[in-house]
């Protein structure tokens, strides 16, 4: 079986979006910012349920859904920075995202988490040999 992630590049159908995910709601849908600023819900098929992990900032290629009101579209893959790469090379990667994908978002940075501080080792050891 081929992972979703080892898929070729390929250009974006017209018919479909690159949105960054702004959080998830819960029950596998996902709430989602278009290059635009607009905010719909979109949700995440069966077959990427157990082997593709989103989070928020990531982004994501969705397909509009006809039958949805509050869920507008379906998650077709998710961006992998490959992808990202590819997209620019063919000059489809949304403008407005450029900041946003550039920062420190992609680099794996948490930012709920506290920086850590380095500390000067020989000022601690000097320290020790006082007492």
């Amino acid at each position: 079986m081929r992972s979703v992630l080892a898929e070729d590049l390929e250009i974006p159908k017209t018919n479909q979006d690159v949105v960054k995910i702004r959080a998830s709601v819960g029950n596998n849908l996902h709430e989602v910012e278009t290059a635009t600023g607009e905010v719909y819900l979109v949700s995440m098929p069966s077959r990427f349920r157990k082997s593709v992990w989103v989070k928020r900032g990531d982004f994501i290629l969705v397909e509009p859904i006809e039958e949805g009101d509050k869920v507008r579209a379906e998650m077709v893959r998710p961006i992998t920075s490959d992808y990202i790469r590819f997209l620019r090379e063919n000059s489809k990667w949304p403008s407005a995202f450029e900041k946003i994908e550039s920062g420190d978002d992609l680099e794996g940075g948490n930012p709920n988490r506290r920086p850590m501080t380095n500390c000067d080792s020989s000022s601690s050891d000097s320290s020790n040999d006082e007492n």
